[in-house]
């Protein structure tokens, strides 16, 4: 891999503070990435290898495929050659969910039994999500169109059980530099582009429009979050 250009030795160095201040794992534990083959996930797997011989841990690669949509099999196999190339251990969870009400929340809660089940199997410490200061950024938005409190504005915690945010600081932008230094591959879910969901809605049209009016806006609503 070539040197590192300073914009990735100044996000590797922010990880590396964010994973000390918030006491996400210790020296000598196991990360599991849970890595859906997208974006995010993947450039956390990769920001994990980075990080690894300066704060001692090991990186294992779990995936979970909920099977609800065409190409999920593709996204299983690109995390499974993600763990190869870095060559850490693997593991993966077939879903086998029942259409109807409340899908989403649904697979949610059977992705994270999932994650915890891989946890166990692969003797880790922590799971890893890639939760990124974009999708807080969202999330401020939402809840406070919605008429949140400061429990619900403070969005995700960088920890919570054994489940650990080590990107949470970072901005989607850092991301898509990290996977594109380290040459990665990754999947695109067609669904992040339909605005029929409220999310996507804010993503493509309402942050865009507030960072070209404010600067860095996204990093200040993160900042809001964290410090709620």
């Amino acid at each position: 891999m070539p040197s590192q250009p300073t914009h990735i030795r100044r996000t590797v160095a922010q990880a590396r503070r964010w994973v000390r201040q918030h006491e996400l794992w210790r020296d000598g534990e196991t990360v599991v990435a849970a890595c859906s083959g997208g974006l995010d996930s993947t450039a956390m797997v990769g920001l994990l290898t980075l990080l690894a011989p300066s704060l001692g841990h090991s990186v294992a690669v779990a995936h979970v495929d909920h099977q609800l949509r065409t190409g999920s099999a593709d996204d299983a196999t690109t995390a499974s050659d993600l763990a190869d190339r870095f060559g850490v251990p693997f593991a993966i969870r077939r879903l086998q969910l029942a259409t109807g009400a409340n899908l989403q929340a649904r697979a949610r809660t059977a992705r994270y039994d999932a994650l915890a089940s891989m946890l166990a199997e692969l003797n880790g410490a922590a799971i890893a999500t890639a939760h990124h200061a974009d999708d807080q950024a969202e999330t401020f938005l939402m809840r406070a169109c919605r008429g949140a409190g400061a429990a619900g504005l403070a969005g995700a915690r960088p920890k919570r059980g054994s489940v650990v945010r080590p990107v949470l600081h970072l901005k989607r932008a850092q991301l898509r530099e990290i996977a594109v230094f380290m040459g990665l591959q990754w999947r695109e879910d067609p669904s992040n582009a339909d605005q029929r969901y409220t999310r996507n809605g804010v993503r493509h049209e309402v942050l865009p429009r507030l960072e070209s009016a404010i600067s860095d806006a996204v990093a200040g609503l993160a900042r809001s979050a964290e410090n709620l």
